[in-house]
């Protein structure tokens, strides 16, 4: 009878595990971030904060458990368009003022050939705590949406963690939170003459703009 009960637990051990290593795609991890003050419309000159801070406890979606991610690279990337126009502008970074917080002085600025403008660097990673901060102060006005996200999914960092399934090893993805999950105004987004805004990503919002950390907003005179 003991051995029997023996067998049992460790049958339901087993289950368990595989209960949750069983999904899929890869691991998403939720970053928070903030952006304040939290409205839809500034003025050229205001100050608009972006602040993203948590601990290496984790927070994974497809498992709904936390892991212990001790100073992992994310490689973080920004990106600001103008919608209001015709054609997106990739690179509206160039109507902002970027001022770097000096525990994120890592991030540079990259321009392609296309004209998108990205911000990229990583999390600092200190005392069990990652974080950046950066503040945008906008020159021109205008209706922009920018994004957050991370090149996880396609980095060959060898990085993993107890309890990581071996099969989604190197498998990684995130999912920055805005404001607590708030609408950080997405339907700004319809104002766009541009289908991709006003209706492809309109049609799939979780996946297309609330994932990446998207907030919309209009810059007057």
């Amino acid at each position: 009878m003991k051995h029997l009960a023996i067998v049992l637990i460790s049958f339901l051990i087993s289950s368990c595990e595989k209960e949750i290593c069983y999904f899929a795609g890869p691991y998403v991890f939720v970053f928070p971030i903030s952006l304040t003050p939290n409205r839809d419309t500034f003025s050229i000159g205001d100050t608009i904060s972006i602040f993203s801070s948590f601990n290496d406890d984790v927070y994974e979606r497809k498992t709904n458990h936390k892991y212990k991610l001790v100073d992992w690279k994310f490689d973080v990337s920004m990106i600001m368009r103008e919608i209001s126009g015709l054609k997106t502008n990739e690179g509206a970074f160039s109507n902002f003022t970027i001022v770097m917080d000096s525990l994120s002085s890592n991030f540079t600025t990259i321009q392609y050939n296309d004209g998108l403008i990205e911000y990229t660097g990583d999390y600092t990673y200190l005392n069990n705590n990652y974080s950046f901060n950066y503040k945008i102060i906008p020159n021109k006005p205008g209706i922009y949406f920018m994004s957050h996200s991370t090149n996880l999914i396609f980095s060959s960092y060898e990085q993993d963690f107890e309890g990581i399934c071996s099969s989604k090893k190197g498998y990684f993805d995130s999912d920055f939170k805005m404001n607590d999950g708030n609408e950080n105004n997405i339907h700004m987004l319809s104002s766009s003459p541009i289908e991709h805004f006003k209706t492809w990503m309109l049609n799939s919002p979780d996946d297309r703009f609330h994932r990446f950390g998207g907030y919309c907003f209009y810059v007057k005179e």
